[in-house]
This record gives C-alpha cells, sequence and structure tokens, in this order.
C-alpha cells in the first residue's frame, strides 16, 4: 500500500513543477518584436508536456497493482532523462550565460528531474523487492 505513494506522490510533484516551473519562477526569455523565438522558449514548451506526462503517470500510479508500478516508473524515470536531456542537449537554452534562463531555468528543470528520476529508480527498487518477497 505505501509503496503507491512511494511511487505516486513524488511523481505527481515534481511532474508539476516541471510543468508549471517554466511558466513562473524559471521563465524562458522574453520575445523581442519581430526576432525569432530563442531555444530556451521552445525548451519551455517542451517542458509543459513532459512535466505533464510526469504528472499523469504518477496519477495513474495509484490505481494499479506493484508489477505495473514498475513499468510506470521505468517510463517516469526515462521521461525524467528525456527533460534532462531536452533542456541540456536536444534543445537547450540560450547560450549567453547571463541570461535568466541559463541561470535560473536550466538549472531548475535540470534538478527536479534529476529528483524525480532518483524517486522513480526508488520507487522501482521498493516494488521489485515487494514482488520478490510477495512470491
Amino acid at each position: 500500500m505505501k509503496n503507491k505513494y512511494i511511487a505516486g506522490i513524488p511523481a505527481v510533484l515534481f511532474g508539476t513543477m516541471i510543468a508549471i516551473a517554466p511558466m513562473t519562477i524559471a521563465q524562458p526569455c522574453p520575445i523581442h518584436g519581430d526576432h525569432p523565438m530563442m531555444a530556451c522558449h521552445w525548451s519551455a514548451k517542451a517542458s509543459l508536456g513532459i512535466g505533464a506526462m510526469i504528472a499523469v503517470l504518477g496519477l495513474i500510479n495509484f490505481l494499479v497493482k506493484a508489477p505495473t508500478r514498475i513499468g510506470l516508473n521505468i517510463s517516469v524515470a526515462a521521461t525524467a532523462v528525456l527533460e534532462i536531456l531536452v533542456v541540456t542537449l536536444l534543445i537547450g537554452v540560450c547560450d549567453m550565460p547571463t541570461m535568466h534562463c541559463r541561470q535560473v531555468m536550466l538549472p531548475t528543470l535540470v534538478i527536479v528531474s534529476v529528483l524525480a528520476l532518483l524517486c522513480a529508480l526508488v520507487a522501482i527498487w521498493f516494488d521489485c523487492r515487494s514482488e520478490k518477497i510477495a512470491k
């Protein structure tokens, strides 16, 4: 029973933080007139979807049994790695080190994603352990 909460609550919490942070405290650079949108803008848009996916996977964790939770938590871990890759390598943020997105958005999203990844790995370990005990 408690494994549901170990798996679900952190995923919902961190997924929501990943989705909301780029719209609140960790905003991308503002758009200036006719200039093309910066990479950080697109990273923020991708983070919204990735964070929502992690949160939904966390909610589903409350409804299923341990073997399915293991698969869901593997998905949460893979999605957290995807978020890290999006903000660092795949899309990235602005190159200038003094930009707000580089100073606030990048570290915020990477730290929250690493925490989501670690919690998913712990939840996988707990569910695998409980499955071995049940057999």
